[in-house]
């Protein structure tokens, strides 16, 4: 593995990166959001008289709450998903550098370097 080392006067700017990923984060989430509460509709209309059509039920809920009945709990599931990217990348960052300096030894990682 290449690492790249920084000079004294390079320094990287974690929150924009952080920022970055905030905004790489939320696209996914508003675009497939729609998709998963249909889904998690269709699935629980098995077995009713209602439809389990994944086109008629976005329809359904379009006429019966509007496009914002698509995006109920949208702003909770986005907290969550992008608290735990930056939980994930935040320790990623930290042990990286870590193993890479000691060869991951302390940490019982140096099988994998």
């Amino acid at each position: 593995m290449n690492h790249q080392q920084l000079g004294p006067d390079q320094a990287i700017d974690f929150k924009r990166y952080y920022f970055y990923g905030f905004i790489i984060n939320l696209l996914p989430i508003y675009v497939f959001y729609p998709i998963r509460t249909a889904k998690t509709i269709q699935q629980s209309n098995i077995g009713t008289s209602s439809s389990t059509s994944f086109s008629k039920v976005v329809t359904e809920r379009v006429k019966i709450e509007g496009v914002r009945g698509l995006y109920k709990g949208v702003g909770v599931y986005a907290l969550g998903s992008i608290g735990g990217r930056l939980v994930h990348f935040s320790t990623y960052d930290a042990l990286r550098d870590r193993v890479h300096k000691g060869n991951g030894k302390s940490l019982g990682l140096g099988c994998f370097i």
